[in-house]
């Protein structure tokens, strides 16, 4: 304790400056309320001491030093049977701010979205892999700076640690968010379909980020304006919330289609951020097509090699989407970079971006299993985990 507080305390309580030990604080407890003049008691000694800041250490080599003649004050239990040792631990982190959908521009989104990615990319580096990207798990970080990022990529609830480019468990395709889910995560074997179950991988969350872009474009008609018909009827989003495998079939034809339909896509957002999605889109394609060829080779070996050759591709992949958005950013960055579209009438409610053949897509909602959750869309973006899978296996 600090001399000039200890001298302090003693001239309060009405003893002389060379007072030690218990004595101080048996004169501090008989002045608390409803304290009685007894000997201070073993909690409140304890209490006292912590209050000042004085050690036990500290407490019993004073105590020792000045021992009190009289045989009760000799016979003080230091020792108390209801404490225990604990220790306290704190983290602090940076205050980041709000989720991507609060964006403020279409550069601050784009930008947000772009360094999640290599926050996703260095995430990996690390041997963890996140599985779980989102619209909500993106957050806005410092605008405009050169060394904190501008998105940041958070909760890692459905995270693995990997020794790779892939999770390297077979957790039947159940985590996520579905509306976000990759075509690969969301196709699955069911009564009519058999292909093989592979590992989920970094390019399933990088085709995640690309629904979350979409998600932007086809979900907000301007800052803090969303699109109230976005998940309704048979609106693109709405569509990528259908039960699993309706949901991977347009998802795949979305990706697939030669040219990107943007009547659906709001006049708020720019010609550079729509290139920026078609970009993504035709990126995703080949792999996602890929992938399903090598599901459904029989010999595993023949997977396993064929998915290296696509892994070994990683650095590639990430730098041409980074690329992309940089692209995008530079074009938002110019005079009239971010200036509203011209767009053509939009389509009428017929037009989807369903399946090729109707009669199949529907016959697959009404035949599916009963683990799927219904033709209806849900109103709240729902997330699967590991919990929904049958089991578990490794490769």
């Amino acid at each position: 304790m600090n001399l000039t507080l200890y001298a302090e305390l003693c001239e309060v309580v009405g003893l002389s400056a060379g007072a030690r030990g218990i004595r101080l604080e048996s004169a501090l407890f008989s002045r608390m309320p409803g304290a009685s003049t007894s000997r201070c008691p073993s909690t409140h000694f304890w209490n006292v001491r912590r209050a000042f800041g004085v050690s036990l250490r500290c407490s019993r080599t004073r105590t020792t030093a000045n021992k009190p003649k009289d045989s009760a004050r000799r016979a003080f239990n230091f020792e108390s049977n209801e404490f225990h040792n604990r220790t306290m631990s704190r983290v602090t982190m940076a205050c980041y701010g709000s989720s991507l959908d609060q964006f403020t521009s279409q550069r601050q989104a784009i930008a947000a979205i772009r360094d999640a990615i290599q926050g996703h990319w260095n995430l990996l580096k690390a041997g963890i892999m996140h599985r779980d990207v989102s619209m909500d798990n993106i957050l806005f970080g410092e605008d405009d700076s050169d060394d904190d990022p501008r998105g940041v990529l958070i909760d890692l609830d459905m995270a693995m640690v990997v020794d790779g480019p892939t999770a390297g468990m077979l957790t039947e395709y159940r985590v996520g968010t579905h509306l976000y889910q990759s075509v690969s995560v969301l196709r699955n074997s069911d009564g009519g379909t058999t292909i093989a179950p592979v590992p989920r991988d970094y390019l399933d969350d990088l085709e995640s980020f690309l629904y979350v872009l979409c998600h932007l474009l086809f979900g907000f008609k301007g800052v803090n304006l969303p699109v109230p018909e976005a998940f309704g009827d048979m609106a693109i989003l709405a569509q990528w919330e259908q039960v699993r495998l309706s949901a991977a079939h347009a998802k795949a034809n979305f990706i697939g289609d030669d040219e990107l339909d943007a009547r659906r896509i709001p006049p708020f957002w720019s010609s550079a951020c729509v290139e920026l999605c078609d970009k993504f889109r035709k990126f995703a394609s080949p792999i996602s097509k890929t992938k399903n060829r090598i599901r459904n080779w029989a010999d595993p070996k023949t997977r396993q090699e064929l998915s290296q050759n696509l892994h070994n591709e990683i650095e590639n992949h990430y730098a041409y989407v980074i690329s992309i958005f940089d692209d995008a950013l530079s074009s938002l960055n110019s005079v009239g970079g971010d200036a509203p579209r011209v767009v053509p009438p939009s389509p009428g409610p017929s037009f989807t971006y369903s399946s090729s053949s109707s009669t199949e897509t529907g016959s697959r909602k009404r035949s599916s299993s009963g683990s799927e959750d219904g033709d209806s869309p849900p109103v709240k973006r729902r997330r699967s985990d590991d919990s929904d899978s049958a089991s578990n296996t490794s490769t």
